[in-house]
């Protein structure tokens, strides 16, 4: 593109529309009531019942507890009135056609299995030969391609297009748009509790699990598994490796339902033990955080997955989406 002189109160003003257009929803604040948006979400609007706001609703969906800073308010209103308008497929180099790339982590899918079963759910992850496939009842489904024979993409979004009237919607998007993420302290109010077989996995874990950093209560770190032996031991090979952005590396991972949780200094990452891919990576960034401090792994229970920073804040994070439901600075 050519130079070309402008005078400067032209120039000023088409800088200033350019500036508009990729103004967040939450700076640009659109006109609605956001108390009757929040209401809308949670009650007769059902979006709860799919997404997660600042710790409440539930996970079968994308977390929105910053969609105000990710996303413009024409993006939010064109996602409500048109959710498959989002699921443009990629074929460029670093999105190949085989995959599902990063925007379509909810994508759904349907896989057929090699004994004839098919499980249906969002695609969090695809590569050439694995998928890690999230059901509707939120279960993580590890798979390779020795477990399936075809895997087929919905066209259609799983979330329907919004139904309400105009003064619903346009109070729905006032809401979105103040969505700035969750900032330190208590919840307000209660979370869905947690039940009795969450506790009963992590103080008595199936065979192979290895919920708490000492593996079971005990604290002796021992396993009864006995696949590796004294007469097999030599033959050992590495399978994957996962790099984690820090150094001083001192985490313990944990393993629950086939996914590990790994930290180093600032970061979790949910992986997939049997190829190291990863589901799900959060990154601590705000101020204060030393990058340098080591971390020794995180505690699991339920859906949450606990975090202690290196700046003294406890994390919960939602062990679907790597979301943050909490954070609490230790006293």
């Amino acid at each position: 593109m050519p130079a070309f002189p402008l005078p400067d109160r032209e120039l000023q003003a088409l800088a200033a529309w350019l500036h508009s257009l990729n103004l967040s929803a939450y700076s640009e604040r659109p006109a609605g009531n956001t108390a009757a948006g929040e209401q809308f979400f949670f009650g007769s609007g059902r979006c709860s019942t799919c997404h997660m706001v600042h710790g409440k609703g539930k996970s079968n969906g994308p977390d929105l507890s910053d969609i105000g800073l990710k996303s413009t308010v024409p993006e939010i209103a064109l996602a409500l009135e048109n959710p498959t308008s989002q699921m443009g497929m990629h074929t460029t180099a670093s999105c190949p056609s085989w995959a599902f790339c990063p925007d379509e982590a909810w994508a759904v899918v349907q896989v057929r299995l090699k004994d004839g079963s098919v499980l249906r759910g969002f695609a969090r992850n695809q590569a050439e030969h694995d998928l890690q496939l999230q059901t509707f009842d939120g279960r993580i489904h590890l798979l390779t391609e020795d477990d399936y024979r075809e895997i087929t993409r919905e066209k259609q979004s799983y979330m329907p297009p919004l139904k309400a009237t105009a003064g619903e919607r346009r109070d729905l998007i006032a809401y979105l748009s103040s969505l700035a993420g969750i900032s330190p302290g208590p919840l307000a109010s209660e979370a869905e509790p947690i039940s009795s077989e969450a506790i009963q996995a992590v103080t008595s874990p199936r065979q192979g699990e290895w919920p708490t950093y000492n593996g079971v209560p005990g604290g002796n770190r021992y396993s009864k598994l006995d696949q590796i032996n004294t007469k097999n031991v030599s033959r050992l090979q590495l399978q994957w490796v996962h790099s984690l952005p820090g150094s001083g590396l001192e985490t313990t991972p944990l393993v629950s339902d086939g996914v590990m949780y790994v930290t180093s200094p600032g970061h979790v990452c949910a992986l997939d033990s049997r190829t190291g891919r990863e589901i799900w990576c959060y990154a601590q960034l705000s101020r204060g955080n030393s990058q340098s401090d080591a971390n020794r792994g995180v505690a699991l229970l339920g859906d949450r997955v606990f975090f202690v920073t290196g700046n003294a804040h406890l994390i919960c994070l939602h062990r679907l989406t790597g979301a943050v439901m909490w954070d609490v600075r230790c006293r």
